[in-house]
């Protein structure tokens, strides 16, 4: 799978410190890393994809994604 970089804007299903779990249309691989940016703070944070859950019926694919370090700041909504 060829990893270039991509742009896309979705939004977070759950969130906690250690990660989140948001959708994506394009294709992505457990291991791969993001640059995920706030669109409220425009801080960015790298992670790593963790769990992939493919939904029979649906374009897009659920996407676990992990933090090296834990952040619950990133998710703020106020900036």
């Amino acid at each position: 799978m060829d990893e270039q970089p991509f742009h896309q804007e979705t939004n977070t299903l759950q969130v906690n410190a250690g990660g989140g779990l948001l959708r994506l249309d394009a294709p992505v691989r457990c291991g791969q890393k993001l640059l995920l940016t706030n669109r409220v703070t425009n801080e960015e944070q790298e992670c790593y994809v963790v769990g992939l859950e493919k939904r029979p019926r649906h374009a897009d694919v659920r996407v676990g994604v992990a933090f090296e370090r834990p952040s619950l700041e990133f998710w703020k909504t106020r900036a």
